[in-house]
């Protein structure tokens, strides 16, 4: 009779595991999401919260940076200030220089320093687009750099304390051509202080397997003191170079969706085939590391350290009946099944942190100054003879 009882209790077992094992597909050996750079360190040096440079050039070409030529925002983290004029030997000579768009984008800056005519150090600068080009701050233009309590990247809506004072285009004519570098991003158009944050996957995964990829989802979280996302634009993804739409292109199949939030210190990116392609998804069995997308976020400071944190991003449904969508655990990427799994999350930082003084830190320090002396009337103190 026991062995009875054991024989079904055991079939039962199996029988459970089966279907188990049928419910919920296994992720693959691993899979780790991580902030990387050009350098493949998860550092990223600071960047310089004056966005691209400008200057007055002397001469009308060639469009380099010149000794003589006027600097209208300081340089190199402010080696060079503003309304300095190059010369012979300064770091900046040579610099590729480029116009303001004058048309189409029609980049333009405020009088609230000078009215000249002529950009000043702290006039603002807008893409006046929204309102036709017609020469005002109005709903619809693009801030090129903070206004006031608006962030460079922030579209100019009704109601806001910006609108209304007139604009003027850059001078394009020589003596005093107003141009600008483009060490913030090369295309031709003044960019703010934008960071590029790449987020990338390592795995073990094989394209079109059961257990591959067909979507996934991933939050980073920035010290809002030194960074803040780029809301105009605050990702680069879904094209070539990247991973999902390269396994598209691969198995010739729609090109995945993405979705994106912002809030004060994060960007919530996602990235999903919709509906997802039959029984396989993107793999990465070579081990070559793959880009995901890239993440945009303004510079604050160029040395101060902000983490970026990669938090776990929750998509299970009902886990915790008490705390609908919250169960606690990592649902990362999902595979054809339609279940979401957990993948190893590795942090990047913007700027080094600074070393402590002390390995341990101070309170350590502290503690063990404070032994010293107690240990010290402890050895000298009288001792009973026996």
């Amino acid at each position: 009779m026991r062995k009875n009882i054991l024989l079904v209790s055991v079939i039962s077992l199996l029988a459970l595991m089966v279907i188990t094992a049928q419910v919920k597909a296994q992720p693959p050996t691993y899979v780790n999401f991580f902030v990387n750079d050009t350098n493949n360190s998860g550092f990223i040096a600071g960047v310089d919260p004056v966005g691209e440079y400008i200057y007055s050039r002397v001469t009308l070409t060639p469009l380099t940076v010149t000794v003589g030529d006027k600097r209208l925002t300081p340089v190199n983290n402010g080696q060079y200030a503003a309304a300095s004029i190059v010369a012979a030997g300064d770091a900046d000579v040579g610099k590729v220089l480029v116009a303001f768009k004058p048309t189409l984008i029609f980049e333009k800056h405020t009088e609230n320093i000078l009215v000249n005519a002529l950009f000043e150090y702290g006039e603002y600068i807008y893409r006046d687009i929204g309102t036709g080009n017609t020469g005002t701050v109005g709903a619809g233009d693009l801030r090129l750099t903070n206004v006031g309590i608006y962030f460079a990247g922030t579209t100019v809506v009704a109601g806001d304390l910006d609108i209304g004072p007139a604009l003027v285009v850059f001078k394009n004519t020589a003596p005093g051509r107003e141009v600008h570098t483009e060490n913030i991003e090369t295309g031709g158009n003044y960019d703010p202080a934008k960071v590029f944050v790449d987020i990338m996957i390592d795995s073990d995964m094989t394209d079109g397997a059961p257990e591959s990829m067909t979507g996934y989802g991933v939050k980073v979280q920035v010290d809002e003191r030194y960074l803040v996302p780029y809301v105009f634009s605050s990702y680069v993804g879904v094209k070539l170079g990247y991973y999902l739409y390269d396994f598209s292109t691969v198995v010739g199949i729609a090109a995945p969706s993405a979705a994106v939030s912002t809030g004060p210190n994060y960007i919530d990116y996602a990235e999903f085939f919709a509906p997802p392609p039959e029984g396989m998804g993107a793999g990465n069995a070579t081990g070559l590391e793959a880009k995901l997308v890239t993440l945009v976020f303004l510079s604050r400071s160029a040395t101060q350290h902000s983490p970026l944190h990669i938090v776990f991003v929750d998509k299970l449904i009902g886990g915790d009946p008490g705390n609908l969508g919250q169960d606690g655990i990592s649902d990362d990427w999902s595979t054809p099944d339609g279940f979401w799994h957990p993948a190893t999350l590795i942090d990047g930082q913007y700027n080094l942190p600074i070393a402590p003084e002390f390995p341990l830190g101070i309170t350590p320090l502290i503690l063990l100054a404070s032994a010293i002396p107690i240990v010290y009337l402890w050895r000298i103190r009288k001792r009973k003879v026996r």
